[in-house]
């Protein structure tokens, strides 16, 4: 009787290659889930802050105040105040231009400080009238990111 070729892998290989695997699945999973959800924080930061300056930048665009105004605890839209600019801003469907509805990603909440005020209003030279502020976005994982505004209307991101 001859000795038959034995090709493949063992058993006691197989399961030693799938405990390896489970160990580092174990590893990485919980660092995936804190960087996405660092991912997410950050991403609706720069979102939240371009809109800002979109916002600022279409005041002066169309020589007229705009506004943002924050909705917590997660949402906010800006428009252009085209329909009555003397008085402070309210959202006219009918004649005001829209520039963007937002609702921030899920776990992801904003709390707006703009000296007692949920709203950041531009004059027609794209400076805030609205007293200055921030805005600080949070996850659920406790991170915190501040986007604050100065009496020039410049914006800047401070980590917490």
């Amino acid at each position: 009787m001859g000795q038959r070729d034995a090709a493949g892998f063992s058993l006691i290989e197989v399961m030693i290659v799938i405990a390896i695997i489970g160990i580092i699945a174990a590893i990485a999973t919980p660092n995936m889930i804190a960087w996405r959800e660092d991912r997410q924080l950050r991403g609706a930061t720069f979102t939240c802050k371009a809109d800002i300056q979109k916002t600022k930048l279409n005041a002066i665009k169309y020589i007229s105040k705009a506004c943002i105004e924050f909705q917590p605890p997660n949402q906010y839209k800006s428009w252009v105040d085209t329909t009555n600019p003397a008085v402070p801003c309210v959202f006219d469907a009918g004649g005001d231009i829209l520039i963007t509805e937002r609702t921030l990603p899920s776990g992801i909440t904003l709390t707006p400080s703009f000296g007692g005020n949920a709203q950041i209003r531009f004059d027609s030279k794209g400076l805030p009238e609205s007293p200055v502020g921030n805005v600080t976005l949070s996850s659920t994982d406790g991170s915190e990111i501040k986007i604050i505004l100065n009496r020039i209307g410049r914006l800047r991101l401070e980590e917490l």
